[in-house]
């Protein structure tokens, strides 16, 4: 916010249209993501935590996994490049 604020002021030399507008979308939007983020943790995080333990009590990595990582890993031609 305060380097479009600097930008504004300084470089276009205009004041801010609707400052009233602007806080209030800045608002929402820091809203919004501390709700996006206690979404997160409350609902993905907890899932993802339980399916790392679950594969690291099996021990060993599922043969899905290293099929992808084979295919990224072989080195490019010259003539793809």
């Amino acid at each position: 916010m305060l380097v479009i604020a600097f930008f504004q002021i300084a470089v276009l030399q205009q004041p801010f249209p609707n400052l009233a507008d602007v806080a209030l979308g800045l608002v929402c939007v820091i809203a919004g993501l501390a709700l996006f983020i206690q979404g997160l943790e409350s609902g993905l995080f907890p899932l993802g935590e339980a399916l790392a333990q679950g594969f690291a009590r099996k021990g060993r990595p599922p043969r899905c996994w290293l099929s992808p990582s084979a295919w990224g890993s072989e080195p490019r031609s010259p003539s793809r490049r």
